[in-house]
């Protein structure tokens, strides 16, 4: 079969479209790759921070902790104080209060439906060394 100048104009024709259509397509699937790439650096961002926040929050705790078990030698801290026993018990009360706020605010009013921060978390099957720093920093066992 011999090709005419009209199917030549048709094919062209053809050509041009499906080129029109993928020209499209491929601008929609850019635009859809630019809306997720902006949403991944966002959420990027987002992680950042939550893991800023929490390495924030874990090493004030742990200095807060180390802080509480070190004031609580009355030697250590009378001799901070130059020997002046009332203002070392007076720290030492101190830091005993913050405990007793921070564990009242965090247990009761940040974690109010969590089963171990009420009851002390369930160290039953855990090496006693565990138990004994459990104990040490939290007060108390299940």
């Amino acid at each position: 079969m011999l090709r005419t100048r009209a199917d030549d104009y048709a094919e062209f024709g053809r050509i041009v479209t499906n080129r029109i259509l993928f020209n499209r397509a491929l601008n929609n699937l850019e635009k859809q790759y630019l809306a997720l790439k902006a949403e991944y650096e966002e959420l990027g961002e987002l992680l950042d921070s939550v893991i800023k926040q929490r390495n924030f929050l874990f090493r004030e705790a742990f200095l807060f902790r180390s802080f509480y078990l070190q004031f609580q030698d009355k030697e250590i801290v009378t001799k901070i104080f130059g020997g002046n026993e009332k203002k070392a018990e007076a720290f030492i009360n101190f830091f005993k209060e913050a405990k007793d706020f921070y564990t009242r605010t965090v247990v009761t009013e940040l974690f109010p439906k969590v089963k171990w921060a009420k009851e002390g978390y369930d160290l039953s099957n855990h090496d006693p060394k565990v138990k004994e720093r459990y104990l040490k920093y939290f007060g108390k066992l299940k």
